[in-house]
């Protein structure tokens, strides 16, 4: 499916002929013939009953169209994802006529849940009767999930006339990811088994030392405080502030990854670096906030006038508010126009700030556009105050593609580390379990 958009089928003319009509047609001049040369009145009243059939035909089409209904039990509208969401979608028919023909343009979730496709499921009424469309899924991703019926069309008993009854009943069940933690020393969600996991840095230091603290696995060896380790009998290391200023800018890559026809990814690998990449994205400017600086998070978005989003926020409140919008947002076209990178030439202040780049690529073109964001910036590099987190998409990656992924993206990390640019990799424990 090459298509991004998993909308309903096209619509269809409000009011159309079948091709039983021609059949009709057909049995009408075949009545007309009889009765001219039987000329009896048995053949007079079934060629009446013949001329009159799509009147009484019409007349019941529209009665049943008039009283089929859609119901939808809207439920939550905000579920994190992983949890079991019940959804209510019923059609019914109100009235004592059957409808034994008709059919329904909906949006549900996959087989999977990954995403609402659009199809067209044919149905029949009884009288008084309805059509349950509910059950429980799991949606394993964030994202913005509409379920519902666009269109129904009905059609009379000998399937002549067709009538579209416009439905257009939704619900907007919006799947947000959760909350991790993004520290200095490892990353964990609460959510996941094992609540932590080490995460591999590399890059130059930070410039300003901000504090001392007990030696932890996976700490780098440079940054142990020899002196006071030997005067306490405990390793301890140096830890370095991620500026100089108290204004971090968060850039946050929602272009989408891949093409959906592409032989290398696994069908959900744009729902699966999404998803990783905001939660990324999010745990950052917590961090962030936590630590007391102030956040101004950038971000494109589909569903605005522009796609470009942003944020200033100076408390962990200002981050709850922005949260279901930035946790939501619609993927845009993995071009130019949506490059991130670009996001920083928006940024006026120069001096005594913190960049950071969240996204899944790691390709020749994300650091140049990486070096070049930095480059703005003066001296910023050179403090180690550009910082680049890096969700490693190679989980969903196919396995026979697995292994020239990772010696790119070995490879341009060593280009960002000689410009300066700090790269942390969160281990998968970060993304958590979305089989």
């Amino acid at each position: 499916m090459k298509e991004y958009e998993y909308a309903p089928p096209k619509r269809r003319l409000k009011f159309a002929l079948c091709p039983n009509f021609g059949a009709y047609l057909l049995l009408l001049a075949a009545a007309l013939i009889f009765t001219q040369a039987l000329r009896s009145p048995i053949s007079a009243v079934l060629f009446l009953f013949m001329l009159m059939l799509p009147v009484f035909t019409l007349i019941y089409l529209f009665i049943a169209a008039s009283n089929v209904k859609v119901y939808v039990d809207r439920g939550s509208d905000e579920v994190p994802k992983l949890t079991p969401v019940r959804f209510g979608l019923t059609v019914s028919n109100d009235s004592i006529l059957p409808i034994p023909f008709a059919e329904i343009d909906i949006m549900l979730p996959s087989e999977r849940a990954v995403r609402c496709i659009g199809r067209r499921v044919r149905i029949s009424l009884v009288p008084l009767g309805y059509y349950d469309l509910s059950e429980t899924v799991v949606f394993p991703y964030r994202g913005e999930y509409e379920i519902g019926v666009s269109d129904i069309y009905v059609y009379d008993p000998f399937r002549m006339f067709r009538l579209r009854v416009d439905a257009d009943t939704f619900m907007t069940v919006f799947v947000l990811p959760r909350r991790l933690v993004l520290d200095r020393g490892g990353a964990h969600a609460a959510s996941d088994v094992n609540t932590s996991s080490i995460l591999t840095r590399t890059g130059i230091d930070r410039a300003e030392l901000s504090d001392i603290r007990e030696y932890r696995n996976g700490d780098q060896i440079k940054n142990i405080h020899w002196n006071l380790s030997s005067k306490t009998q405990d390793l301890v290391v140096k830890e370095y502030a991620m500026n100089s200023g108290n204004r971090v800018y968060i850039f946050a890559d929602t272009a989408r990854f891949g093409e959906p026809d592409s032989s290398d990814y696994e069908d959900d690998i744009a729902e699966y670096v999404a998803d990783g990449v905001i939660e990324l994205a999010l745990a950052a400017a917590q961090g962030e906030l936590d630590r007391g600086n102030n956040v101004t998070m950038m971000w494109y978005d589909g569903r605005t006038q522009g796609y470009l989003q942003s944020a200033d926020m100076e408390t962990i409140k200002d981050l709850d508010r922005i949260f279901t919008v930035f946790a939501t947002a619609k993927l845009c076209p993995a071009d130019d126009e949506h490059d991130f990178t670009r996001m920083a030439a928006l940024v006026s202040e120069t001096q005594g700030v913190t960049i950071i780049f969240v996204s899944a690529r790691m390709d020749a073109k994300l650091v140049r556009g990486i070096t070049a964001a930095a480059g703005v910036f003066s001296g910023l590099a050179s403090r180690g105050a550009v910082l680049y987190i890096y969700f490693d998409p190679s989980a969903h990656i196919l396995p026979e593609k697995r292994d020239a992924h990772r010696e790119i993206s070995d490879l341009c990390k060593r280009q960002l580390e000689e410009a300066g640019i700090e790269v942390l990799t969160p281990g998968n424990a970060l993304h958590g379990n979305t089989a």
